[in-house]
């Protein structure tokens, strides 16, 4: 068996995107569905879990053979490109029904934006340990994602007539149908580590661990069924060894949503990344283009069509 279709069955997300390719026509309509059916709040979906029988692997097996040999589907094991897309979303404010403008792509502000969200996520765990502290039997849901969240600047590939695999894949997706894309250029030297399966997201976490038990522990549970330590990359702290985090689109089928041991006794979940996505840390790309939206309307394999205007 070649070793790319073993690892699409892998992964929770790669089995759902083989058994999405049933019922959809294209593999960009399939990877939409799994990467929108991930849900890390909460247990597992009775399709997700259904495909961890093992009578499904076998099937699945077969298809992922023709995915990992077909020409559309080459990209999932991509390094980071050099030109990339940096989406931002028009948003609909819930009272007025009007579309925000979405927020500027300003590079200058990732180091204070890292530091920001460390301070907020230590934050969160003395709150989440105290509330554990008050009410021992507490439940209570917390932040889900591994990523730091709605800081820092976030990139994707082209996905030749397709435009930008931002616009196409996300998780805990709203639906968005309208984007800002600037054309990026990574800079010559920069420093990016792959992630391309659990033993590079393990490591990551083992080089600058940063323990997010109490924030996580409830959330983590519910969707992997292991109850134990939690830990994420401190990512400031990656931030000095490294320009960008890449997922690949098989580092990502093979490993979100999984319980990925770190040692003895901690483990983490890949989990709010999107396939091909490049988390920058630094700012060592540059904006090679002006900005240009582009607009969706709803396509045949479940996703949208997105097209340039202006």
């Amino acid at each position: 068996m070649d070793s790319r279709a073993d690892e699409l069955v892998e992964g929770p997300r790669g089995r759902r995107m083989l058994y999405e390719l049933s019922n959809v026509e294209t593999l960009r309509g399939a990877l939409g569905l799994s990467v929108d059916w991930a849900r890390y709040w909460q247990e597992p979906d009775e399709t997700d879990r259904m495909l961890e029988e093992p009578d499904f692997v076998g099937p699945l097996r077969a298809v992922a053979a023709q995915v990992a040999a077909a020409p559309e589907a080459q990209w999932l094991w991509d390094p980071a490109a050099p030109e990339q897309f940096v989406t931002h979303w028009f948003e609909t404010d819930p009272y007025t029904r009007r579309e925000r403008e979405p927020r500027p792509l300003d590079p200058t502000t990732i180091p204070a934006d890292l530091e920001r969200w460390k301070r907020e996520a230590d934050a969160d765990e003395v709150s989440f340990r105290e509330s554990r502290e008050a009410d021992p039997a507490s439940r209570v849901s917390g932040a889900w994602w591994s990523l730091p969240q709605y800081v820092g600047v976030w990139s994707s590939p082209a996905l030749g007539r397709l435009g930008p695999a931002a616009l196409h894949f996300v998780e805990d997706g709203m639906d968005f149908t309208h984007a800002r894309v600037w054309p990026v250029s990574v800079r010559p030297g920069a420093r990016i580590v792959e992630i391309d399966g659990p033993d590079a997201w393990a490591e990551l976490c083992r080089r600058h661990p940063f323990d997010v038990s109490e924030s996580r522990r409830t959330v983590w549970e519910w969707t992997t069924g292991r109850d134990g330590r939690w830990v994420l990359p401190d990512w400031p702290a990656v931030a000095r060894e490294w320009d960008a985090v890449h997922v690949t689109g098989a580092g990502y089928l093979r490993t979100a949503g999984r319980a990925i041991a770190v040692d003895g006794e901690t483990a983490t979940v890949l989990a709010g990344w999107e396939p091909g996505q490049t988390a920058w840390l630094t700012d060592a790309f540059e904006v090679t283009g002006p900005a240009v939206e582009w607009v969706a309307e709803p396509a045949d394999d479940c996703g949208f069509d997105w097209k340039p205007i202006g």
